[in-house]
C-alpha cells in the first residue's frame, strides 16, 4: 500500500496496481474514480469494515477479469444479514495518531425491530493534519511535515433489512465526504499543452486538435514530445502559483440493495442479488477556486445462483450488468474549459461461473468469465467536417466494442494431512478503461499529462502459480512462485524526461505519458515461514520479489528525412514502470498473558535499481513497527485497547510503485486507540 498524500492510497500486489487489482465493496462495485488516478480516494472505509480479504485464483472471476495478482474485497455490515443477539449489537472506536495528528471516531449499531427487521446505522469522523516526514528538503528549507498531506473524512450510512429463516433482503444509503490536500500539486503548468502530434498530421488531420485520442502511431511526434506553455508574462505565470493551497473536495452517494434467498428454485441452494448505484463527484480546488471537475455515475446489477451438488461438483453461476457515465473537466485560469476525460458512456455485460470438485486428498476449482463492453462518446461530426480542410479520410468514430474471455483452473493436492501443493493456471483478458481510451489532459496531482489511445486492444495474459503450504503444531510456511506473461499489456508510456519548458524555472517535473501496448513478462516469488518455540510465542520470516519487463515493443516512427519519410525505429526491451523493490521481513508475536498480545515487525525494503525509461532510483529503507493490545470482556461487552509505533527508525520512505516516487511516506508515528463491541 502506498500513499498519495494523506487522503488517498492504493494497494500494490505482485507489482500490479490500478485496474489489475480491483477493490470491491462487499462483493460490489465501488463506483469511485480511484483507478483514474492514485490521488483519488477509494470509497471503502476499512475502519468500518468487518473484513478485508485478498482473493486469488478462479474465485476472482466471479467479480472481475484481468486481476492477475488477485483482488481486494472489503466487507461491511451496512445491510444486516442476521438478527442481533439480545436485540442490539454494535461497535464504537476511537483512534489518535501522532504522525498525522489524526483524530478518528467511528461507530455502528444494529437494532432489532420486532422479529424480522433490523435497523443499522454507522458513521465515521476523521480529521488529520499534514503528516511528519524525516529529512525532507525543499526550496523553503528542511520541512518536518509534508505540505498539503492533511485529510478529513465524514461517512454516514443507514440500512434496513428483513431477515427470515430462508434469507434476507435489505437496503442502505451511504453518504461520504472527503477533503484532503494534494502534496505534488503545482500551478506552474496551468497554461501548458502537450506537444505530441506530428506537424504534418496537425496540418492534415485538424480533427486531432479536437479529439487527440484518435492519434495513431504515425501521428505521434516521438522524436520531440514535450510541453509548450503560453504565459502572457512573468507576473501572470507567477500569479498562477498563488491561487491557494491545492485540495480535493469529494462527495459520494451510494444506494444499495442486497438479498440472499435459500433454496429459491428446485436444484439450487441459494440466490444472491446485489444492486447498487453510485453518484460520485470531486472537485480539485486551489483555495476556493475549482480547477478540475470529476464525475462518475454507475449502476450495477448482479445476480448469482449457487446450485446444489451435482455428484462432486458444487458452484455458482451468474450475470452482471454495469453502466457508467464519467467525465473530467479542467477549468484552466483565464482560458476556456477543456475535457481531461471526454464525456463517455459505458455498458458492460458479464457472464461468470465457478465450479469446485473435492476428493479425499485433492480438490479442483475452475472458473470462467465473459465480459462484453461498449464504450462510446458523442463526437461533433459537423465540427470535424469543418476542420477537415483537405478531405482526409476520417477514423472510425464509432463506439469501442470488445469482448473479453477469461478462464482459470486451480488444483490443490493434500499429499499429507498438513501439506498442500497448489497449481493455478489462467488465461485472463482485460478490456481497456475509458481513461486509457479517451483521456487527454494534465493530471497535476501526479505531475503527468495523459494522452489516451482509442486504438487500444484488449489486454491478454497467461498466468501460472505454484504454491506449497504447511500447517503444523510448531511450524507453518507458505511459499509461492508465479509468472504472468502479457500480450497487449496496457501501460502509461513516458515520452519525456519531465523537465519543464524554459519558461518554467522550477524543480518540479511534469511528464508526458501516452497509453500504449506491448508484450510484458512479470515473475516473482513470495513466502513466509513461522515457528512457535512455545505455545505463547511465534517467530517468522517473510519476503517477496517481483521483476517486470516490457517486451516486443512496437517500432516507432522517427524523424522525417529529406524525402518526407519517417523511418521506423526499433525499441529494445525495457523494465516495466513502477515495479516495487524486493522486501525481506522478520516478525515476532507474543501472547504475554491471556489478555495481552504484542508484536514486532521488521522488514528491509531494498533499493529499486531496475528502472523503466525516465525513472529514477528509489533508495531502500529499514522499517520497524511495534504494537500491543489488551482485551477485556465485561458484562456490557468486549474492550480492546491497543498501541502502535510505526517507523520507529524514522526512516525516509519512498514508494517506487507510486507516480510520486519522490514524495516521502509518513515518518515515525505513535498510535493509540480503543474499540468496544457490545
Amino acid at each position: 500500500l502506498f500513499r498519495s498524500g494523506g487522503g488517498a492510497s492504493a494497494p500494490v500486489i505482485r507489482g500490479q496496481t490500478g485496474r489489475r487489482i480491483k477493490v470491491l465493496n462487499h462483493h460490489g462495485e465501488t463506483g469511485d474514480m480511484a483507478d483514474f488516478s492514485p490521488d483519488h480516494a477509494l470509497m471503502v472505509d476499512t475502519a468500518l469494515s468487518q473484513q478485508v480479504e485478498i482473493l486469488r485464483g478462479p474465485v476472482t472471476l466471479l467479480y472481475s477479469s484481468g486481476n492477475v495478482a488477485g483482488l481486494v474485497d472489503v466487507a461491511d455490515g451496512k445491510i444486516p444479514e442476521k438478527m442481533p443477539e439480545n436485540g442490539v449489537s454494535g461497535e464504537l472506536g476511537l483512534r489518535l495518531s501522532s504522525g498525522n495528528l489524526e483524530k478518528l471516531t467511528s461507530g455502528g449499531i444494529n437494532v432489532g425491530l420486532g422479529k424480522n427487521f433490523v435497523l443499522h446505522t454507522e458513521g465515521l469522523y476523521r480529521k488529520s493534519g499534514d503528516y511528519a516526514v524525516p529529512r525532507y528538503h525543499k526550496e523553503e528549507g528542511r520541512l518536518k511535515r509534508l505540505p498539503d498531506s492533511h485529510a478529513d473524512s465524514q461517512t454516514g450510512s443507514i440500512g434496513l433489512s428483513w431477515v427470515g429463516e430462508k434469507g434476507f433482503i435489505g437496503a442502505a444509503y451511504s453518504d461520504r465526504r472527503d477533503r484532503y490536500g494534494l502534496p505534488a500539486h503545482s500551478h506552474l503548468y496551468d497554461d501548458c499543452h502537450a506537444d505530441i502530434i506530428w506537424q504534418k498530421s496537425l496540418i492534415n488531420k485538424r480533427y486531432l486538435q479536437l479529439y487527440p485520442h484518435l492519434l495513431t502511431e504515425e501521428d505521434v511526434d516521438y522524436d520531440n514530445p514535450g510541453l509548450s506553455c503560453g504565459f502572457h508574462d512573468d507576473d501572470n505565470a507567477h500569479a498562477h502559483t498563488h491561487n491557494g493551497r491545492p485540495w480535493i473536495d469529494l462527495r459520494n452517494k451510494r444506494y444499495e440493495i442486497r438479498a440472499e434467498w435459500k433454496q429459491p428454485l428446485p436444484g439450487f441452494e441459494a440466490l444472491r442479488v446485489h444492486l447498487n448505484r453510485n453518484d460520485y463527484r470531486h472537485d480539485e480546488k486551489a483555495g476556493d477556486a475549482v480547477e478540475n471537475f470529476f464525475k462518475n455515475k454507475t449502476q450495477n446489477a448482479r445476480i448469482e445462483l449457487r446450485h446444489q451438488p451435482i455428484g462432486r461438483l458444487k458452484g455458482s453461476w451468474g450475470v452482471q450488468y454495469l453502466t457508467q457515465k464519467s467525465s473530467a473537466l479542467s477549468a484552466i485560469p483565464e482560458t476556456v474549459q477543456q475535457p481531461m476525460l471526454i464525456d463517455n458512456d459505458v455498458h458492460h455485460y458479464s457472464f461468470f461461473g465457478v465450479e469446485q470438485a473435492n476428493w479425499d486428498n485433492f480438490s479442483l476449482e475452475g472458473g470462467v468469465r465473459v465480459e462484453k463492453q461498449k464504450a462510446a462518446i458523442q463526437y461533433d461530426k459537423a465540427l470535424i467536417d469543418r476542420e477537415n480542410y483537405y478531405n482526409q479520410p476520417l477514423p472510425d468514430l464509432g463506439a469501442h466494442r470488445q469482448t473479453a474471455r477469461s478462464f482459470a483452473l486451480s488444483g490443490n493436492w493434500y499429499f499429507s494431512p498438513q501439506h498442500k501443493l497448489s497449481l493455478t493456471a489462467s488465461h485472463q483478458e482485460r478490456l481497456p478503461s475509458t481513461q486509457e481510451l479517451y483521456a487527454h489532459g494534465k493530471h497535476v496531482a501526479t505531475n503527468t499529462f495523459e494522452v489516451g489511445n482509442k486504438h487500444l486492444n484488449k489486454e491478454r495474459s497467461n498466468n501460472i502459480e505454484l504454491a506449497l503450504g504447511y500447517e503444523g503444531d510448531r511450524w507453518q510456511y507458505n511459499l509461492a512462485l508465479y509468472r504472468n506473461r502479457f500480450g497487449n499489456y496496457i501501460y502509461a508510456q513516458t515520452l519525456n524526461d519531465g523537465r519543464g519548458p524554459k519558461s518554467i524555472e522550477d524543480d518540479s517535473e511534469m511528464k508526458l505519458v501516452r497509453y500504449n501496448q506491448s508484450g510484458a513478462d512479470f515473475y516473482g516469488a513470495e513466502g513466509e515461514i513461522f515457528f512457535k518455540p512455545t505455545p505463547r510465542y511465534r517467530i517468522g520470516l517473510s519476503g517477496d520479489y517481483v521483476r517486470g519487463r516490457l517486451k516486443n515493443l512496437p517500432s516507432l516512427p522517427g524523424r522525417e528525412d529529406a524525402y518526407g519519410n519517417r523511418p521506423l525505429i526499433a525499441q529494445a526491451d525495457q523494465n516495466a514502470p513502477r515495479v516495487p523493490a524486493a522486501r525481506l521481513g522478520l516478525h515476532l508475536n507474543a501472547a504475554l498473558t491471556d489478555r495481552i498480545d504484542a508484536h514486532l515487525d521488521y522488514y528491509r525494503v531494498f533499493a529499486q535499481n531496475k528502472l523503466a525509461r525516465y525513472e529514477t532510483r528509489t533508495p531502500g529503507h529499514h522499517m520497524l513497527n511495534l504494537g500491543a493490545n489488551y482485551r477485556r470482556r465485561t458484562g456490557y461487552g468486549e474492550w480492546n485497547w491497543y498501541v502502535k509505533a510505526d517507523n520507529l527508525f524514522n526512516q525516509s520512505v519512498y514508494a517506487h510503485s507510486s507516480f510520486l516516487s519522490d514524495t516521502p511516506q509518513m515518518g515515525r508515528s505513535f498510535t493509540g486507540g480503543v474499540n468496544f463491541k457490545f
